[in-house]
C-alpha cells in the first residue's frame, strides 16, 4: 500500500479500533477505489503500523469527563478526610444472559489501552445479581432471575444498609429512581452516607472490575459446574482477590 493509504488505515483504526479488517478494506476501496486484501490489511495494521489486537475496554459514548473529575473532587474533600477505605462499599448489578455477546477485541497502539464505545440494549431472560464490594470482598448480594424490579432493588438496599451503619454507599446514577422520594429517611435511619456517580462512569466503580472477574470465573467453570453454582462460586472467589489494591488503583485509598 501507498504511504498515504496507509497512513489513512493507521487514522481510520485508531479512531475505529472495534473495526473488523472486512470494514476496513470496504473504506479503502470507497476512499481510493483500490482493493486491498485482508492479509495485507493485518500486516500493515499489526507489524508496520504496531496496533496491535487486544481486549478493549469498554467507555460509554454518553460519559462526561468534567462530571467524573467533580466527582472524583467531591469525593477527595467530602469523603475521604471522614471515612476510612473500610467504611466505603460500591454497589451495583449485573446480569448472567446465556446469550451473552463475545468479548469483542479492538485494535489499537502496543501499551496503549484501547476503548470500545457502546450504547446500552435489551437483553432477554438472564441470572441478575444486586451486590456489594467492601474491601474484604463482596460484603452482600441478591441474585434472581429475570431482571431487579425498584421493589427489589429498594428491599435489597434496606437489608444491605442495616449492615454498614456509619459507612459510605456508592452506587451508579440510574439507582436513584428506585430511592426517589425515600432517600433522607434511609440516610438518617441507618446512618449511611448514599452516595451516586456520575452518568455513564463505571470505571469509577471498583466492581464492575470484579465483575469481569466473576464472568470470567464463570465461563470457565459454568460447563462443569452448571450456570448458577459457578455464579455463586465466583461471588465466593472475591474474598481471595486484592480488593484493597483494586480501591486504590481506582483512586479510594485514605
Amino acid at each position: 500500500m501507498s504511504p498515504e493509504v496507509t497512513k489513512y488505515v493507521r487514522d481510520y483504526v485508531l479512531q475505529n479500533p472495534a473495526a473488523r479488517l472486512s470494514d476496513i478494506a470496504t473504506v479503502v476501496q470507497l476512499k481510493f477505489g483500490i482493493s486491498v486484501s485482508l492479509s495485507s490489511l493485518s500486516q500493515t495494521i499489526l507489524h508496520k503500523e504496531k496496533l496491535t489486537l487486544k481486549v478493549g475496554d469498554t467507555r460509554w459514548m454518553e460519559r462526561n469527563p468534567e462530571e467524573a473529575w467533580r466527582f472524583r473532587s467531591f469525593y477527595a474533600t467530602e469523603i475521604a478526610p471522614y471515612y476510612s477505605t473500610d467504611q466505603v462499599f460500591f454497589l451495583d448489578e449485573t446480569s448472567f444472559d446465556p446469550r451473552h455477546l463475545a468479548v469483542k477485541r479492538v485494535r489499537g497502539p502496543k501499551g496503549v489501552r484501547t476503548y470500545a464505545c457502546r450504547k446500552g440494549g435489551p437483553v432477554g431472560q438472564r441470572y441478575s445479581v444486586c451486590a456489594t464490594l467492601g474491601v474484604e470482598g463482596i460484603k452482600h448480594r441478591v441474585i434472581t432471575t429475570g431482571t431487579f424490579t425498584a421493589d427489589k432493588f429498594l428491599d435489597n438496599t434496606i437489608e444491605l444498609l442495616g449492615m454498614i451503619p456509619g459507612c459510605v454507599l456508592v452506587m451508579d446514577n440510574a439507582s436513584i429512581h428506585a430511592l426517589k422520594g425515600k432517600l433522607d429517611a434511609l440516610m438518617q435511619l441507618y446512618d449511611v452516607r448514599i452516595v451516586f456517580l456520575p452518568k455513564y462512569s463505571p470505571f469509577l466503580n471498583p466492581i464492575e472490575v470484579v465483575f469481569a472477574w466473576i464472568k470470567a470465573f464463570v465461563h470457565t467453570h459454568f460447563k462443569d459446574m452448571g450456570r448458577l453454582p459457578a455464579i455463586l462460586a465466583a461471588f465466593d472467589d472475591v474474598a481471595k482477590k486484592n480488593i484493597r489494591g483494586l480501591y486504590e488503583k481506582h483512586g479510594y485509598s485514605h
